[in-house]
């Protein structure tokens, strides 16, 4: 089997989450909104690796404050797209990202309406042994972006996400095949048959395996060999 470090480095990485979001209005044309942080949030992401390092994140999230007095309510909601970074090893993977795409936002006051978002930070990744290596617990994920929006306000935000991981496939390379004889009997005189039977390990189920067998007096059938002692 493959050891922890390469488990660590799968080819898909699928994770979702709670979120928190805390906008801060750069500048403001209306005023009217609320700059507290959005505690009820929820975000998720795909990103694929070209090999153990570096890949490509698509991300998407959704916050609302859900707040009694709806004259306060903002929410914001988007999807982005970028670069992905890591550095994975036997229990902890850190990684960065930079990402770009579109935001919409809104309050009780106006309609949502999309704007830019850009978005840079990073986090950490817990390997659990969990499902052979195919779980890992996002510790935190922190985040900064900023989202333009015209004629409401430019934001400055802080993003704080945890949630699992799903992790799919391996750059680890593939276990070498294995194979081992057996011989019955062990001891014979010159002239009696011998039988050799092969058992292969480590392969595909999915493909058949062809057995080749050479050596004097040697006559193979699939898996198993005769030996002409004589």
């Amino acid at each position: 089997s493959s050891d922890a470090s390469n488990n660590a480095a799968s080819k898909v990485d699928i994770f979702i989450g709670f979120s928190y979001l805390s906008p801060f209005v750069a500048s403001d044309g209306f005023g009217n909104f609320d700059s507290t942080g959005i505690r009820y949030g929820a975000i998720g992401s795909v990103s694929g690796y070209f090999n153990k390092y570096a890949g490509m994140q698509f991300e998407g999230d959704y916050h609302n404050d859900n707040n009694e007095n709806h004259q306060t309510s903002t929410d914001f909601e988007g999807g982005s797209g970028g670069l992905i970074l890591r550095y994975p090893s036997a229990h902890f993977t850190p990684f960065v990202h930079a990402l770009v795409g579109g935001e919409s936002a809104g309050s009780y006051y106006y309609k949502n309406q999309w704007g830019l978002v850009a978005t840079g930070g990073g986090g950490l990744d817990y390997n659990t042994p969990l499902f052979d290596h195919h779980l890992a617990l996002r510790l935190f994920q922190a985040d900064y972006q900023f989202n333009r929006q015209d004629n409401i306000a430019d934001f400055n935000m802080l993003r704080l996400s945890a949630g699992a991981v799903i992790r799919i496939g391996s750059f680890a390379p593939p276990v070498p095949v294995a194979l081992a004889c057996a011989v019955n009997p062990q001891s014979v005189f010159p002239g009696d048959p011998v039988t050799v039977t092969a058992t292969a390990g480590n392969l595909d189920p999915k493909l058949h395996v062809v057995y080749s067998w050479s050596g004097d007096g040697a006559t193979g059938n699939g898996a198993t060999a005769t030996v002409a002692t004589a």
